[in-house]
């Protein structure tokens, strides 16, 4: 989640109900003992059933794996770092929030088209993978230099 948690980040972690969340949150949930805490992109209700979690860190290509609404332990209220707390319930920190979210979903979702049509309609030719992880790339680096644009910004507040 580098640059907007960095190891020794301190987060506060506030109980919500799976439909207080909203896009581009960044969430806290517990999968196989483990605490992760990833991006918040939409929930998926058709999933055998039940309602599901769709999450994805910020500098990884695909969407994680669903997670059930039964493993999230909250949202993030608060980050803190070398002293300084930064609260994510601001207006500007929201904005931050969905613009960082639309892009992790964009690049996902591009991730996931390609894998798809690299095993079934073009699994018969040699697919180029240079353009996809080209664009993918350039996805994160200009994801990466947004946030740190960002929270240089946000110091100067």
């Amino acid at each position: 989640m580098n640059p907007v948690l960095k190891e020794g980040d301190e987060i506060l972690v506030e109980r919500v109900s799976y439909e207080q969340l909203r896009f581009g949150n960044l969430i806290t949930y517990e999968r196989n003992g483990i605490f992760i805490t990833h991006r918040f992109l939409y929930l998926n209700r058709q999933h055998k059933g039940t309602a599901m979690i769709i999450t994805k860190a910020d500098n990884r290509s695909k969407l994680d794996k669903p997670v059930p609404v039964s493993c999230l332990i909250g949202r993030v209220a608060e980050v803190k770092r070398n002293g300084q707390t930064i609260a994510s319930e601001t207006s500007f920190w929201h904005f931050v929030a969905r613009l960082i979210a639309f892009l992790s979903l964009m690049e996902g979702q591009f991730f996931e088209i390609t894998f798809v049509l690299k095993r079934t309609a073009f699994k018969h030719l040699k697919v180029n993978t240079t353009l996809k992880q080209c664009f993918i790339n350039h996805v994160r680096k200009f994801k990466q230099w947004l946030l740190h644009f960002l929270l240089l910004v946000a110091k100067h507040q």
